[in-house]
């Protein structure tokens, strides 16, 4: 099965790995998203990760208002 890692910079330029798991991964505001990051220019849930076979697809997730 492929990996996929994600190599996140804070406003520090500090860089950590994130590793992407499951079927779907999502990106977002919200602390309960697999990555929660706190920046108000993000949606809530902002955008996701699906495993298709052994490929990733990533997909702006437009459903959620940016409030």
């Amino acid at each position: 099965m492929n990996e996929l890692w994600l190599i996140i910079t804070n406003e520090y330029g500090e860089k950590r790995r994130v590793s992407v798991t499951g079927d779907r991964f999502v990106i977002g505001r919200q602390s309960d998203n697999d990555l929660p990051i706190s920046d108000s220019r993000l949606s809530r849930k902002h955008a996701r990760i699906d495993r298709v076979g052994d490929r990733f697809e990533i997909s702006d997730d437009r459903a959620s208002e940016r409030t």
